[in-house]
Parts: structure tokens; sequence; C-alpha cells
């Protein structure tokens, strides 16, 4: 079987094809790629045929181009399922700390992404903080932030992306 990876990541332009060059098969999702402040474009990348074994190279190599990658999720096929991903702006600061999030997500249903349900990890009481697709949030305590989205849409089992230690606010 072909292995098969989503990952999102964010990195200059210019990085990101001789990245890819490496990994034939892959590419760039349509309709992802907004530059943040920096130059830096979000992006979710499908992989395909690299070894389990071979995936932590294959984000050492983009590091080394100075894309960095924030979630390497495998994935059965491209063409059926849901899978939950997203990125941000920044990833640690000084409070209070204002992080964007932005929804990488991918659904095969015609409709797409359908309910998003956000945790930041700061609320007290592990209570839901936002249901936009890409909200705006204000971390006002010193700390680090585990941040999970759960995506739904009309078609597929809810999915959702943890990314763990994410935030880090001093």
């Amino acid at each position: 079987m072909t292995n098969r990876y989503l990952l999102t990541a964010s990195g200059p332009l210019s990085a990101v094809a001789p990245w890819l060059a490496q990994y034939p098969g892959s590419s760039v999702v349509p309709g992802y790629g907004t530059a943040d402040a920096e130059g830096f474009h979000n992006m979710v990348v499908k992989v395909q045929g690299v070894p389990l074994e071979e995936a932590s190279d294959m984000t050492k190599f983009a590091l080394s181009l100075g894309i960095r990658v924030t979630s390497l999720q495998w994935v059965q096929d491209y063409g059926t399922g849901l899978t939950a991903a997203f990125s941000s702006d920044v990833v640690s600061g000084q409070r209070p700390l204002t992080v964007a999030f932005k929804d990488m997500s991918v659904s095969s249903d015609p409709n797409g992404v359908l309910g998003h349900i956000w945790f930041f990890g700061d609320d007290p009481d592990g209570k839901p903080g936002s249901n936009d697709p890409n909200p705006q949030h204000t971390y006002q305590e010193p700390g680090t932030y585990t941040v999970k989205l759960f995506v739904i849409d009309a078609s597929n089992p809810m999915d959702v992306e943890v990314q763990e230690n994410y935030i880090t606010v001093t």
C-alpha cells in the first residue's frame, strides 16, 4: 500500500518546489497558500510514496529549506473522508498573545466542512472557544497550550486535529 500523508506546513514559496521535487506525486492542496506578514505561506501538502521511517527525514529536509511542518498525518485515501488540519500566524509570544487560527481541513464531501469546534486549551473548564472556521483567540496567561479542532461534514465521521503544546505564552 502506498503511504499517504497530509502535512500542515508554513514556509516561503521559493522553498516549496525544491522540497516537493524530492517526493514525486506530492502537491500543495489547491486553495491553501495565504501568505502571512513575514512572507510565509500556510499550506496543506499531499505526500505519497514516502515510507513511514522516512517521514521524519522529510520533515527535517523541509526545515532545512525554511519550511515548518506543524503536523504530519497518515491518511488511507485523499479522495474520501474528512481530515481536520489547522495552522496559525504565530505559535509563541508575550502575553497578551493574539493568535489567528486558520482551518486547513480537507473534506471529500461536495459541501465541504460544515462545522468547526475549537478548543484553545486555556479555558479552566475545558469548554470550546469558537465555532468560527478561522478564529482569533487571545491568550492572557503565560503557559503552554494544546489546541484542538473538531470538524464535521455531511457524509464522513467527525475528525479532530490535536496539536500538543502548540502555543507558548511568556
